[in-house]
């Protein structure tokens, strides 16, 4: 008699669903034990040409397949390398974006523009680098697009001289600077803006 209500209590219908639950279970925690991968998020707008420097990023634990191998994990910071293409604030750093050395015929110049950068340009934006010479306004010759270049970073000044005006970083034609490096060392006054047409 005892033997007949122990076999109802355990049929194989309910065998099977207790093993299958317990299956689940040990899968669900194998998932949640594994180790997130920590990626590296960008800090702040990155622009193409810019060389990468661990400060610009942040590693966070972002979930992904593991057979996904398109970002870098935070151990496989790509030092040295520059960026192929423009990033935003907060994307993730993948492969893709990163090359080994910048643009061919291109090199970076920082220096502090004579008036504050616009509001419109964004880090990535074309810009142009305008000189003016002269010295006394009825002396001032008219301006002169010397370079077209993209914008990589404005350097803020923080402290006792945050209201200065900030240094900025460009990327320009290696062709144009002897001129720009020449306007600079006049003291002509120089001006990031839109590029002209």
């Amino acid at each position: 008699m005892n033997l007949r209500k122990i076999r109802r209590v355990f049929s194989p219908l309910v065998l099977v669903s207790v093993g299958l639950s317990v299956l689940l279970i040990a899968v669900a925690l194998l998932q949640f034990s594994r180790p997130v991968p920590e990626l590296l998020i960008a800090k702040r707008d990155l622009s193409a040409g810019q060389q990468l420097s661990i400060s610009d990023f942040e590693a966070a634990g972002v979930g992904l397949p593991e057979n996904n191998s398109s970002y870098f994990r935070s151990e496989q910071f790509p030092s040295g390398s520059v960026l192929a293409k423009s990033i935003g604030r907060g994307e993730i750093l993948a492969k893709s974006q990163v090359q080994s050395s910048g643009p061919k015929g291109f090199t970076m110049i920082r220096f502090k523009p004579e008036l504050p950068v616009a509001n419109s340009l964004r880090i990535g934006d074309l810009v142009g680098l305008w000189v003016v010479s002269g010295e006394q306004f009825e002396q001032l010759e008219p301006a002169v697009q010397l370079a077209v270049g993209r914008l990589v970073e404005i350097q803020k000044s923080e402290g006792l001289f945050a209201d200065e005006q900030p240094y900025v970083e460009i990327t320009i034609p290696e062709s144009t600077l002897p001129e720009v490096l020449k306007s600079m060392a006049s003291a002509h006054k120089v001006f990031l803006v839109e590029p002209g047409l």
